[in-house]
C-alpha cells in the first residue's frame, strides 16, 4: 500500500520529490477505481442524490492541491493550470443540501447531454485526467 508522507526531516527538495510521487500514486489509484465505470456516460450521473456526479472527483484532488499553492502564493494565479476545473471542483464534497449540487452551475455534461453524445463526454473526461497529469 502507500504510505503517507512524513513532512518531519529530510532534505527539502527530495521532500518535494516525494510528495509529488505520492500525489501521483494516489491520484492514479483513484483513476484505476474509476476504470470499473464502463461507458464515458457514468461519469456524469448522479449516483448519490447528495454527491456530485464521478467527474467532479477526478478534478477535485489536483484542483484542491492547485488552489492551495495559489491562496498560499507559492504559485502565481496566472499559472494556474485550467482555472475553469479548479473553479469547477473547488466546492465541497461534503454530504450536505447546501452543497451546490445544481447541475446547471457546471461546465460538465449532464447525464442526459453524456448518453446523448458519448464522444464529447468522453473528450471532457480525458480533459480532466490530462488537467491531474500537468499538476
Amino acid at each position: 500500500g502507500l504510505k503517507t508522507v512524513r513532512l518531519d526531516g529530510g532534505d527539502p527538495e527530495e521532500k518535494r520529490v516525494e510528495i509529488r510521487r505520492y500525489f501521483h500514486d494516489v491520484a492514479d489509484m483513484f483513476e484505476k477505481l474509476h476504470g470499473m465505470l464502463a461507458a464515458p456516460e457514468a461519469f456524469f450521473v448522479r449516483h448519490e442524490p447528495l454527491r456530485h456526479p464521478p467527474i467532479f472527483y477526478i478534478g477535485h484532488t489536483a484542483s484542491f492541491f492547485m488552489n492551495k499553492l495559489v491562496l498560499g502564493k507559492f504559485l502565481p494565479a496566472h499559472l494556474r493550470v485550467d482555472p475553469e476545473i479548479e473553479m469547477q471542483t473547488a466546492v465541497g464534497v461534503d454530504e450536505n443540501d447546501w452543497d451546490d449540487l445544481e447541475a446547471a452551475h457546471y461546465a460538465w455534461p449532464t447525464a442526459t447531454e453524456a448518453a446523448a453524445n458519448p464522444q464529447r463526454a468522453e473528450a471532457f473526461l480525458a480533459r480532466y485526467v490530462e488537467y491531474r497529469q500537468k499538476i
